[in-house]
């Protein structure tokens, strides 16, 4: 056996379970589950299993899909921008608690100087839904062109997208619900502009990713690698959208968007390392990135006894952190059976998950293209039965 094959039962049991999990992923790939997969799972520190399989592109002769193959992770950005925005706080250049409408004083209409930073965060402002936001243009259209010019450093599209929703009224009261909102992260990602001085893409670079050896992650795709992005047939889930602000994951436009809530791209490695810092309190190889009450406060439970106002707010937890997403005791296919307490994670919309495990040190990513939408609404992936998997293999 090679020093390589030895690695996982450093990391966990025997490679036994694991092998039958690679067998398992190869299954997952079939015309209405998944075109492409790549995995990484680091166990205590060290790398437990990775595995990719599947095309690259949609075409018969496309070659096979890599550890270093480029993914848009959509949602999974927010984290990114939390962080950024958690840096400022270390700095003491903020505080969570500060209105919205001190940074940018156009937010405004009834009940929104109620709006915190930390309401953003957490998606409680009190509306301001995807749904409710992604027709802005058809109800705006006459006023795009009225528009002042973006501010400098400052995406047109990003500066459009915030100007024409800045009136939109809130439909419940500030704190009161979970309501998942892109528009509060692309507030949170102009705030980063304006406090730092510097977009949140140059931000998040220079202060998370340089230091995290995180080279191929990016708000802004660079054009050299666009050739190591996966592509999706246009009848993949996700694909097809043409909302003039969140196109579609597929459409060239977003790798020059660089959107606070779903814009940035990365590979299985990189966000396998990010997350590691977070376990391990914001460490990095002996250097502090985060600060371990930086991370504590981001990974605990912020919003207990709230509803999801996206769903049946009286039946379903709406457990929220500081940009990451708490399971709780959450019951749909985006969380697995066997996340422990004290799990946090992020999906994000075409087929990305990173998730941090604490109580079995594990740290897991699973990057796929979904090809279908479940006619419940659930997600129509396999990532849920790989959590799953892997847990029950690597833990003693």
């Amino acid at each position: 056996m090679s020093p390589k094959d030895r690695e996982p039962e450093k990391a966990g049991k025997s490679t036994v379970p694991l092998q039958q999990i690679s067998r398992l992923a190869d299954s997952w790939i079939r015309p209405d589950l998944h075109q492409a997969i790549v995995i990484h799972v680091v166990r205590k520190g060290r790398t437990a299993f990775q595995h990719a399989v599947g095309k690259l592109t949609p075409e018969d002769n496309s070659p096979s899909v890599q550890q270093d193959t480029i993914y848009p992770v959509a949602s999974l950005s927010k984290v990114f921008t939390a962080t950024a925005m958690m840096t400022l706080v270390e700095d003491g250049l903020i505080s969570l608690h500060n209105p919205v409408q001190d940074y940018i004083p156009e937010f405004s209409g009834p009940n929104k100087d109620q709006v915190r930073l930390w309401n953003l965060l957490t998606h409680t402002i009190g509306g301001l839904s995807m749904e409710e936001m992604d027709d802005l243009p058809s109800r705006n259209a006459d006023k795009i062109s009225d528009l002042p010019p973006a501010p400098e450093g400052q995406h047109p599209r990003i500066h459009e997208f915030l100007a024409l929703g800045h009136n939109i009224p809130l439909s419940r009261k500030p704190g009161s619900v979970v309501i998942y909102s892109n528009y509060g992260f692309e507030l949170l990602g102009e705030i980063v502009r304006i406090v730092s001085g510097i977009p949140l893409a140059t931000y998040f670079d220079e202060r998370i990713c340089r230091p995290l050896g995180l080279t191929d992650t990016h708000f802004i795709l660079p054009e050299d690698k666009e050739c190591r992005v996966v592509q999706r047939p246009k009848t993949a889930a996700y694909s097809d959208a043409d909302s003039y602000f969140h196109q579609g994951i597929g459409n060239l436009l977003r790798y020059k968007v660089p959107w606070a809530s779903a814009g940035a791209f990365s590979t299985a490695r990189d966000l396998s390392i990010f997350g590691q810092m977070f376990l391990d309190r914001g460490n990095h190889k002996g250097t502090q990135l985060l600060s371990p009450a930086t991370v504590d406060y981001m990974t605990r439970n912020h919003t207990p006894g709230l509803g999801d106002g996206d769903r049946d707010e009286t039946l379903l937890d709406g457990s929220r952190g500081i940009g990451w997403d708490i399971p709780g005791t959450k019951r749909d296919l985006m969380y697995a059976n066997f996340y422990s307490p004290g799990t946090y994670s992020h999906s994000g919309a075409g087929g990305s998950l990173l998730w941090v495990d604490p109580t079995y040190n594990i740290v897991g990513v699973f990057l796929s293209i979904e090809m279908t939408v479940r006619k419940d609404e659930q997600r129509s992936w396999a990532a849920d039965r790989f959590v799953n998997a892997i847990t029950a293999s690597v833990v003693e």
